[in-house]
């Protein structure tokens, strides 16, 4: 089942109640808010069940009013296509492009596939990233680079499992000079061979918790 397009181009709409929305068949929601401009609200959003979802890609595009996304109710069961590469003529982090008054996103729950590196680095105005109890699969160039943008200050990362297939983080915090405290207790970076600049300016980074254990044979 799909809701693709379900919303896209609803330019007049404001607010959007989705509370308690149990979609146990649904398997993509592509752009399904996409180019909804004004549209500052989406109550009930965390509440979302939808354990078949595969993909979410351009789920937000051009929603430029819009100041939290929290999709931890999902829950899928199987690796999700956040953003794809090679999706459109856009750059590749076109997914959340334009989101330019996020403040908060929550990914929390997610089995994450695709494209990663700078997909979250357009949300020019996150201040609070949730990505607890993720897993990454296979993901494109098997990189994790430039993860968040410089705005954030404050990222959650319990039980991420960045899986087998990273190889490269280098950048992944780069120029987070807001950043006060990160937890990397749950890191296994059992084939990353490149973590260069991982933590360059930030400025601000008073502690980084678990980094003595963080496991990087190679």
């Amino acid at each position: 089942q799909t809701m693709l397009e379900m919303f896209r181009g609803c330019s007049g709409l404001t607010t959007l109640d989705v509370s308690g929305w149990n979609l146990p068949q649904l398997t993509t929601i592509n752009s399904m808010f996409r180019e909804c401009t004004n549209l500052q609200e989406i109550i009930g959003l965390e509440t979302v069940s939808a354990p078949k979802m595969e993909s979410i890609n351009f789920m937000f595009f051009n929603c430029k009013s819009l100041t939290r996304i929290d999709l931890s109710g999902i829950c899928p069961e199987d690796y999700v296509l956040v953003s794809d590469y090679n999706a459109s003529d856009y750059h590749y982090n076109c997914h959340f492009l334009n989101c330019s008054s996020v403040e908060y996103l929550d990914l929390s729950n997610f089995k994450i596939k695709g494209c990663i590196g700078n997909v979250f680095t357009v949300l020019g105005n996150l201040k609070t990233a949730k990505f607890n109890n993720v897993t990454l699969g296979e993901i494109t160039d098997n990189s994790i680079h430039k993860f968040v943008p410089q705005s954030i200050e404050t990222i959650e990362l319990n039980n991420f499992n960045i899986g087998d297939h990273i190889t490269k983080a280098s950048d992944m915090f780069r120029l987070c000079s807001k950043l006060k405290t990160i937890d990397v207790s749950s890191f296994d970076f059992k084939n990353v061979t490149t973590m260069g600049s991982m933590f360059d300016g930030c400025t601000s980074l008073q502690q980084i918790i678990g980094l003595e254990n963080l496991h990087a044979p190679k």
